[in-house]
């Protein structure tokens, strides 16, 4: 709230400046106002000077056209004051395109223009307005203004004495270089923002400012005066039309992408991008000469906007829905920044259009929208990535308080798992040693102490997998003879007869025996099982230079061939595996350790014949 207190402090300060600078000559000496509309564009002073004047007050407003506007001021006898250096003529705004002065006192100062179609020094001051200096007279007289131009016919005019508008202009500089640079942090903060976050929010943010400062600078007359002599006048003046056009419609991209966030309907989304749209149009008459039709068109958008967005915030939103969205202003801070924009474009647009007269703050309206709106829209963001910031550390935060209770879910598990494998291993000792007075020869004697064998492959390799998931398989490399550690492990089956081992010389191989035992011990033990009863288990070595295959291979027998995509996926049994005891963890931990030792494992079946491939490299 501090921060918000000291945001419409500066803008209040912001606005007593702009009312003081628009009034802070002591006295203007225009004592009647009157224009005259010249359908024609042809009519010269002469022609114009008994034509029908209609009063106004103020500023004179008459919208887009593409008329010619003859304006007849009465200056006030200056004399009687004690003034006698010339008055200054000050006109505003600069985004005019052609102003002319007829002033009877000065008969041989002829075409005198200012405009932005006309070099910055036909200016007969240094100032960002339009200056034009005329004579002190002991009586009342006339002076005539033509103003032609393709933007909308707003013109303020005033005639104050040279301190008077030395002081118009020190306090719209001070003002105009203040909102430049507040815009300009704006515009540094958000590619900052956006270098870090890269949100398209805030990309589409830093485009719209960058045009708005553009713009800002062209407004202004900033451009008009550093650039004078280096680009033409007509070319600025089509840079200005051009960033007119641009920044709206960025702003219109800017809060089609922040509506997105609310989840309004589809067509209303639809009405932001068709407004969006509406900029091709404008170029298009931009490019065709009609230029004064694109500006009222882009004016009206600039009007209509804003009362859509407030519309929508009110009664659009499904809010119910938003509850747990950190990315959403609360609706009534929502509501006011709409409101705000409402009530800032309405006072530049509504003059603009000529639908409702100007005061002495219309001119500046423009730079206090800009300024505003830029400070609304940062706040926004601001907002939103603060909520968004802190649902992240929240979800950081939780994360890790569910990752330490899953750490410690899995200890507990493991603690679990070792002392079941412990007193299941035990049981089953026992177990065996009663079996001990049995004919282990006999059948029931051999299914006896197979299925506790069995029993104890299943509780190993549920012990290994806890290991690798806890990251405590260590792995330490030895050059090891495979050929010796095959044969090892084939006489040391309960059915080696079956079991067919080729090879034609030794092999040297560097790598952990351990795992490499479990490998090549669940790939026998799985081709035992599942194949074809009295079938013939072949395991061939073959060597080559550097690399070695081992090849194991078996008839298929009830259980079928393997799914090639599940075969090495954990826990995966075909159903007619089920037959025979298993965890389908058997090919799961060898497909891991294979690749914890660098090797390759390849499930290459053929025909009815499962077989697995092992690549090793030999030792050097």
């Amino acid at each position: 709230m501090g921060a918000m207190k000291k945001v419409f402090l500066f803008l209040l300060m912001l606005l007593q400046l702009l009312a003081l600078s628009a009034s802070a000559a002591t006295h203007d000496y225009i004592a009647e106002r009157a224009y005259f509309e010249d359908a024609s564009n042809a009519l010269t002073l002469d022609g114009v000077k008994n034509k029908p004047f209609v009063p106004f007050s103020g500023m004179l407003s008459k919208g887009y056209s593409k008329s010619a506007f003859w304006v007849r001021l009465k200056i006030s006898p200056t004399e009687q004051s004690g003034v006698t250096s010339p008055l200054v003529l000050k006109i505003q705004p600069t985004y005019l395109d052609e102003i002319r002065l007829y002033d009877a006192a000065e008969p041989l100062r002829l075409n005198r223009v200012v405009g932005d179609r006309y070099p910055y020094a036909n200016n007969e001051r240094k100032s960002l307005t339009y200056d034009f200096l005329i004579p002190a007279r002991s009586e009342p007289r006339y002076v005539w203004l033509r103003l032609k131009t393709s933007s909308t016919n707003l013109i303020q005019i005033s005639v104050v004495q040279a301190p008077g508008a030395l002081d118009t202009d020190r306090l719209l500089e001070a003002v105009s270089t203040s909102i430049f640079s507040v815009l300009v942090v704006f515009l540094i903060w958000a590619f900052l923002q956006w270098w870090i976050t890269r949100e398209r929010l805030v990309g589409v943010f830093l485009i719209r400012q960058l045009l708005g400062i553009a713009f800002f600078v062209s407004y202004v007359g900033y451009s008009r005066i550093l650039l004078e002599g280096l680009v033409a006048p007509q070319t600025l003046d089509l840079a200005l039309s051009f960033f007119v056009l641009s920044s709206t419609t960025a702003a219109l991209w800017f809060h089609g992408e922040f509506f997105k966030d609310y989840l309004i309907h589809r067509w209303l989304q639809g009405a932001f991008t068709g407004m969006v749209l509406l900029f091709p149009l404008e170029m298009l008459l931009f490019a065709s000469g009609m230029l004064s039709k694109a500006l009222e068109i882009n004016m009206i958008v600039v009007m209509l906007s804003p009362l859509f967005m407030l519309i929508v915030s009110i009664f659009a939103i499904p809010w119910n829905k938003l509850r747990d969205s950190v990315s959403v202003l609360p609706r009534r801070y929502l509501i006011l920044a709409h409101a705000i924009y409402l009530a800032l474009t309405t006072t530049t647009a509504l003059p603009s259009l000529g639908l409702t007269p100007g005061n002495i703050l219309s001119p500046h309206a423009v730079l206090f929208h800009a300024l505003v709106t830029a400070i609304v829209l940062v706040m926004v963001i601001l907002y939103r990535a603060k909520r968004i910031e802190e649902k992240r550390v929240i979800d950081v935060a939780v994360a890790q308080q569910n990752a330490y209770n899953e750490r410690l879910k899995r200890e507990e598990q493991a603690h679990f798992l070792e002392m079941l494998t412990h007193e299941f291993k035990t049981s089953l000792a026992v177990l065996k040693m009663a079996l001990g007075s049995v004919d282990l020869a006999s059948k029931e004697g051999k299914y006896a102490n197979r299925a506790i064998d069995s029993m104890n492959e299943v509780i190993e390799r549920c012990a290994q997998v806890q290991a690798l998931s806890d990251n405590q398989v260590q792995v330490e490399f030895d050059e090891i003879d495979l050929v010796e550690l095959l044969r090892g492990m084939v006489l040391a089956t309960h059915a080696s007869e079956r079991i067919n081992l080729e090879y034609k010389q030794p092999v040297k191989v560097k790598t952990d025996e351990k795992l490499l035992r479990v490998i090549f011990a669940n790939l026998i033990d799985n081709a035992l099982k599942y194949s074809k009863p009295q079938s013939i288990v072949n395991i061939s070595v073959i060597a080559s230079v550097g690399d070695v295959i081992v090849n194991v291979s078996n008839v298929a027998g009830s259980a079928g061939m393997p799914d090639a995509n599940r075969v090495f996926s954990k826990y995966y049994r075909s159903e007619r595996a089920h037959e025979q005891v298993g965890s389908g963890l058997g090919l799961y931990l060898t497909w891991q350790f294979a690749n914890m030792l660098g090797m390759q494992l390849r499930y290459a079946p053929k025909s009815n014949l499962v077989e697995f491939e092992l690549c090793l490299k030999q030792s050097a």
